[in-house]
């Protein structure tokens, strides 16, 4: 299920040696979530940290910069 997020969209659009995977040299962004959303997908929901471009963001900072209060609820 992760790979048709990930892999398989790069490897559609030819991106594959650049992204889609964790390799080094490639792009990535990375959400670190509390829960396993391959057995429960409302816990993707759930988000820790964001990284992009090489930057580690705090998931209450940007929901704070985004206007929203508090963590999600738990289905």
């Amino acid at each position: 299920a992760l790979a048709t997020a990930t892999i398989n969209p790069a490897k559609v659009y030819g991106l594959a040696k650049v992204t889609g995977s964790l390799a080094m040299g490639k792009l990535a962004e990375l959400a670190l979530i509390d829960g396993d959303p391959q057995k429960n997908i409302a816990d993707l929901r759930q988000v820790e940290l964001v990284m992009r471009d090489g930057k580690l963001m705090k998931a209450s900072d940007l929901r704070a910069a985004l206007g929203i209060s508090g963590p999600p609820k738990r289905m």
